[in-house]
């Protein structure tokens, strides 16, 4: 082999790495209550950047994370849009503590609540339950009862596996401080092609949430996707306090295909509602 034809085939694995590297990833998930109606949801992923589309009975609603910005938006199907950033984050969760605030700030606050919960429904199902019970965690630190202490969670084999669609995953249960707070079917990231680039992005948009987990503790159950996990979510089967199972979620497939900058924009004339209440235009 020649110089110039061995020079030519690096070059070529080079290109080939790098247009692997930076493909994007698109999934398409189902998931609802046990026993309700069930939504499908497609995320999409590019670097650092993830889109979560969710079409419900009101419309679309659409979640854009952008990694490299620490900014969340939630836009909902009038075209308005909510922005979470990390320090937006940290503020509630600080106000959620106690915070001493005043009759009117509570209202205030829990006017915000009731709209983030109605916003971020749409979210994927763990970052949703995280959001849902670090809002319960919100109400129970105002009436004195918020939970304390970290919840350590491992992943015990159930024994045998599962097959959903053309995915083959093992079955384990979460364990939450030693109680089974989920039943999941994990699959190998190689055998669903995703990177540790793509793996970043999801585990950058759980820490951005953090705060909120920190607002009840019991929330870290829904941590995304840590890296204590033996493998990715193919089929969760969640449970609640009372060991009642209430969520389930599917994965249905995985593609790489790269994805374009805009859609991890917001959208033209999208108008800026504050989390607060009202709206402003858009920045």
């Amino acid at each position: 082999m020649n110089n110039r034809f061995k020079t030519g085939a690096f070059g070529s694995a080079i290109l080939l790495l790098a247009v692997t590297a930076s493909a994007g990833v698109i999934m398409k998930r189902e998931g609802g209550p046990v026993g309700g109606d069930k939504m499908q949801s497609v995320v999409y992923i590019e670097g650092a950047k993830v889109r979560v589309e969710s079409a419900a009975a009101m419309g679309k609603t659409v979640i854009i994370f952008d990694g490299d910005k620490q900014v969340m938006w939630i836009v909902q199907p009038d075209n308005s849009y909510m922005e979470m950033t990390a320090d937006s984050i940290a503020r509630m969760a600080q106000m959620a503590g106690g915070g001493g605030m005043s009759g009117a700030q509570n209202a205030q606050m829990e006017a915000a609540m009731q709209r983030q919960q109605a916003a971020l429904a749409n979210l994927p199902p763990e970052q949703r339950a995280m959001a849902e019970q670090a809002m319960k965690g919100r109400m129970g630190a105002m009436g004195g009862g918020a939970s304390s202490g970290p919840v350590s969670y491992t992943y015990e084999a159930r024994g045998g596996s599962g097959k959903y669609g053309q995915f083959t995953c093992t079955k384990y249960d979460q364990m939450g401080n030693g109680k089974k707070s989920a039943e999941m079917c994990l699959a190998p990231t190689s055998e669903l092609r995703l990177s540790a680039n793509d793996m970043r992005a999801f585990q950058a948009m759980s820490k951005f949430m953090e705060p909120m987990r920190r607002m009840n503790p019991r929330a870290s159950q829904m941590a995304t996707f840590n890296e204590t996990m033996p493998g990715f979510p193919v089929h969760s089967l969640m449970f609640d306090a009372s060991d009642k199972p209430t969520y389930e979620d599917t994965l249905l497939s995985v593609e790489q295909k790269s994805v374009e900058g805009a859609m991890f924009t917001l959208p033209a004339g999208a108008t800026k509602r504050d989390m607060m209440g009202g709206r402003g235009g858009r920045p």
